[in-house]
């Protein structure tokens, strides 16, 4: 549209001038036309007959863009660089933009304790499908992005994703569109919402309520050696997973405030899983975490919740995939109603019985172990904040 616009202008510049009779040849051909436009292709000020191999000058207000909820943005310059005429030239306003926040009232921005006192709200991530074709419509008009590549709109942060489906299956999202391989969906990002697991004084320790996103445990079945030590492909320490959960997943999901992450000592050890001090070759040293998995032990903690048998399916236990990670190649249950897109979900705890595995927790909520590199596990981080 912008370019329509300028293209436009050119012609009508054009045909002024050729049919100027006070103009002479000459004028015309060592002559030309400067427009300086703002980014979003507003017309700041147009400049004519300016001479070849002069520098042109913008002699406008300095250009202005306005702050959304994440960003306030400053002049930086023009595109391209200001340099002498010898042809008609556009020059475009560029911004540097500097970090503003949320505003703290916004809900996840800080975290919002229940009534109850059983969830916290803390964060934001994609999770639900947009199906309003009207904001579809809008959405699909934006063509800048802000904070982790998300778009804002209106107030709230939105998230385009293209599905890849688990195995092509016929999946659907909460409201009952169906989900086709390959096509691009918007999600609303919001906030977070987490169950209480413990409280100590101001201290929480939070496990998600719903099955986030998938990503692998680590990538494949081979043994490393780092550091002279010899890795097994379901060491905690070096996995894939951990380091997904404290770079990509911490920075896009408290982007706006993470000041109340706790970093927590990680107990990786053979007291966390199905292991014995005389057994525990799969065990990995403590580390050192903002974001974490609980482990096979946490799991059957009767203190947080959950049943203390292994093999019995747990509703405590049961978590459902959201409608992004749907569309991120989670596997979810679809053969019953009770276990509707229930998904199954990572723990941090390697098994001990096999080097190229680690525990889960199923879609009916019992634990077993799977194969390292499933991209189609689900993932259900924990946390440690400070209130």
């Amino acid at each position: 549209m912008y370019d329509k616009k300028i293209k436009f202008l050119w012609i009508m510049f054009g045909v002024i001038a050729l049919s100027s009779c006070h103009e002479t040849k000459a004028m015309v051909e060592d002559t030309y036309i400067i427009i300086w436009q703002n980014d979003n292709g507003n017309i700041l000020e147009i400049d004519r007959n300016v001479k070849e191999g002069s520098l042109p000058t913008y002699n406008g207000s300095t250009p202005t863009k306005n702050s959304d909820a994440t960003y306030s943005y400053t002049f930086a310059g023009w595109d391209p660089q200001i340099s002498a005429v010898y042809e008609n030239t556009s020059y475009t306003a560029t911004y540097t933009k500097q970090f503003i926040g949320i505003n703290d009232n916004l809900p996840g921005a800080t975290p919002h304790l229940s009534e109850n006192g059983q969830t916290i709200q803390y964060g934001y991530y994609p999770q639900t499908h947009i199906q309003d074709e009207s904001l579809i419509s809008a959405l699909n008009l934006l063509n800048e992005t802000t904070t982790n590549g998300w778009y804002f709109y209106e107030g709230n942060y939105y998230c385009k994703e293209t599905a890849q489906l688990f195995n092509h299956e016929n999946y659907s999202f909460d409201d009952k569109t169906i989900i086709e391989e390959n096509k691009a969906y918007w999600f609303l990002c919001e906030p977070i919402t987490w169950n209480v697991l413990k409280q100590e004084g101001n201290l929480y320790f939070l496990l998600s309520s719903m099955l986030l996103d998938t990503h692998e445990y680590y990538t494949d079945y081979a043994n490393r050696n780092i550091n002279n030590q010899n890795i097994y492909a379901n060491n905690y320490e070096y996995s894939t997973l951990r380091t997904w959960l404290n770079n990509d997943f911490y920075n896009q999901a408290f982007v706006f405030n993470n000041s109340y992450i706790q970093p927590t000592m990680i107990d990786n050890s053979y007291i966390t899983f199905d292991a014995t001090e005389d057994n525990s070759l799969y065990a990995s040293n403590p580390t050192q975490d903002k974001v974490s998995l609980p482990s096979y032990q946490d799991y059957l903690n009767e203190n947080y919740g959950f049943e203390s048998d292994v093999s019995n399916v747990s509703i405590t236990r049961q978590a459902k995939t959201t409608d992004y990670a749907r569309a991120k190649n989670a596997w979810c249950n679809t053969t019953t109603a009770a276990l509707q897109y229930n998904g199954s979900y990572w723990t941090r705890s390697p098994s001990n019985e096999f080097y190229y595995a680690a525990w889960n927790v199923n879609s009916g909520g019992y634990l077993s172990t799977y194969a390292v590199d499933g991209n189609s596990h689900c993932v259900r981080p924990c946390i440690t904040i400070k209130i």
